[in-house]
């Protein structure tokens, strides 16, 4: 996530403070239920950047960039119902 934000900080200066407000306010409780595995507090925390991405969007001209979750998963190939811990720790390759 963090680098997209970036990404638009790079390229669109005027609104770099904007951006890093939503990193200082809105990433760390998704981060942070992510961290702790909690789904309920994840939907509440993404719900809630969500209305301040949408929010910064509106406020700079550009209401028409609305993001919205999907009601279902787009790759329809692929079965998002896991049921244990992933294996895979990022940085520990076998």
């Amino acid at each position: 996530m963090l680098e997209a934000q970036e990404v638009g900080e790079a390229t669109r200066p005027q609104h770099a403070q904007m951006l890093k407000a939503v990193e200082r306010v809105n990433f760390p409780p998704v981060l942070d239920a992510v961290a702790n595995k909690d789904l309920d507090e994840f939907n509440q925390q993404f719900a809630s950047m969500v209305e301040a991405c949408n929010a910064c969007h509106t406020a700079l001209g550009h209401a028409f960039i609305k993001y919205r979750l999907p009601t279902e998963a787009t790759a329809g190939g692929l079965d998002f119902n896991l049921k244990t811990d992933p294996a895979h720790v990022e940085g520990k390759e076998k």
